[in-house]
């Protein structure tokens, strides 16, 4: 992760190749059951951050269900492809009248709708009053689970699971040679357990790039890692100025991003106290 960060695309695919031929990590063959309890520790999870109850645990329940911190955006539920693995706009398959039908299976898998079932009950119109929408990951899928004490949730947090190599090999390969066979056989390999089609082949470096990156905010949705993408992608200032829209279509807040200056932090002034060879990032 470090090597496709910094830019070290042939570094980042031959690690990441390794860790493929090791043939010892797999796809868990249910992505909504990857993120139940039930399953942790399965072969997927490289790394994970372990709860317990009564002992250590987790608030994702009160963070997600109750507080509502994390709020899936009306331009990430439209980002979800049809089934036929084409946009909205291309799909005969798309009716406005039930814009949720018919879409990549990890759309109801990863965010909770209104109108449809999550928790053993239909989701009410003003549940999640944020953006209209909720995560379903890392919140318990039943009442029982998290018991009546929802701050008590023992749902492990995956920091790097398999997905993520397949998905990292075929970015840092397609950015390092092009997008040979090896680069379509990673991603279709995710797009596979998903329930979607594979990519059909015959694109070029720009396509398979843009399709990769789509795939990326798809499948790691909710995960905390399209921010860093983002900012390395170089595509923040486009994406990050923009409205943030309800499911209703209303904007409920105005993002600002300032290029180049977002694209790095400010540096504590303790800090440079502490060494001063150390220089403020511009613009700050």
């Amino acid at each position: 992760r470090v090597l496709l960060y910094e830019g070290k695309y042939l570094d980042a695919a031959q690690v990441a190749k390794e860790i493929i031929d090791m043939d010892y990590y797999s796809l868990f063959p249910d992505y909504r059951g990857l993120f139940m309890l039930a399953n942790e520790g399965n072969k997927e999870v490289i790394f994970d951050i372990q709860y317990k109850a009564p002992e250590y645990t987790s608030g994702f329940d009160d963070r997600v269900e109750l507080m509502m911190n994390l709020a899936p955006t009306l331009d990430l539920v439209n980002s979800y492809l049809m089934i036929d693995g084409k946009p909205t706009q291309e799909s005969s398959l798309y009716n406005p009248d039930l814009p949720y039908e018919n879409r990549d299976p990890r759309l109801f898998k990863t965010i909770a709708i209104p109108g449809y079932m999550f928790r053993g009950r239909i989701v009410p119109e003003t549940k999640y009053f944020s953006t209209g929408y909720g995560f379903k990951k890392y919140s318990s899928y039943e009442d029982s689970i998290a018991g009546p004490d929802v701050t008590q949730s023992q749902i492990n947090f995956i920091i790097f699971r398999y997905a993520d190599i397949l998905l990292m090999y075929a970015e840092a390969q397609n950015e390092a040679v092009g997008s040979d066979a090896s680069v379509y056989e990673a991603i279709n390999e995710v797009r596979r357990r998903a329930g979607m089609p594979e990519i059909q082949a015959g694109l070029s470096k720009e396509e398979m790039r843009e399709v990769i990156r789509l795939e990326r905010r798809i499948e790691f949705a909710g995960e905390g890692l399209y921010y860093s993408d983002i900012r390395r992608w170089k595509t923040a200032e486009i994406v990050m100025n923009a409205n943030v829209l309800n499911s209703k279509g209303e904007v409920v807040q105005v993002r600002k991003f300032t290029a180049p200056r977002d694209y790095l932090w400010p540096i504590y002034n303790r800090t440079i106290q502490e060494n001063s060879n150390l220089l403020q990032n511009p613009y700050y």
